[in-house]
């Protein structure tokens, strides 16, 4: 992935409540990307991602690897039965 952030669509591979962090997957980058709580927050969701899930998001690359912002549900799907 290049350094400028993209808009990508993906699936939740897993979220963990927990701990606060899981992962997307994103078939055209052939990479997993690091999404938090806290970006999720911010990104206006007040509850958690449920695996398989489907989300557009940015993508952007840091020190550590590739991480999601701007996360949003592609069919806003509701997730009060959400599990890690």
């Amino acid at each position: 992935m290049s350094e400028v952030p993209q808009t990508v669509e993906g699936s939740v591979k897993w979220f963990n409540e927990e701990k606060g962090y899981g992962f997307l997957t994103v078939p055209s980058l052939n990479k997993d990307v690091f999404v938090h709580v806290k970006q999720l927050r911010a990104s206006g969701i007040n509850n958690y991602l449920m695996d398989g899930e489907h989300v557009r998001f940015v993508c952007n690359s840091g020190d550590k690897g590739l991480f999601a912002t701007n996360i949003a549900r592609i069919n806003g799907v509701s997730n009060a039965g959400a599990h890690a």
